[in-house]
């Protein structure tokens, strides 16, 4: 049981330390550089947020997360674009994270 609950508990820090580092990162962006968002970033983030939402509904082995697609406009948008694939590749490693929140 110790090892279970292990696993379920580094791969859940795993989830919430990449959703902060990508927040961090997207505030430090928007204020840095708001007029240089990357055309595909709202697109990641409703993707991740829809994942996460048809995995609570119990949808697992929905739609995974796509890669990235655009240039880095500035290195505050490329930080954000990289902890944003952080989280992506955390979601789309194992959504049986998700079973330790119901």
């Amino acid at each position: 049981m110790h090892m279970l609950a292990d696993r379920y508990e580094r791969r859940t820090l795993r989830l919430f330390a990449s959703s902060l580092l990508f927040a961090d990162t997207l505030f430090r962006a928007l204020r840095d550089d708001p007029d240089n968002m990357p055309a595909d970033l709202p697109a990641r983030m409703e993707t991740v947020g829809q994942h996460i939402t048809d995995v609570e509904a119990g949808k697992l082995g929905g739609q995974r997360v796509p890669p990235i697609v655009s240039p880095y406009p500035s290195p505050q948008w490329q930080a954000c674009s990289e902890a944003l694939r952080t989280l992506e590749e955390a979601l789309n490693a194992d959504e049986s994270v998700f079973e330790i929140f119901r």
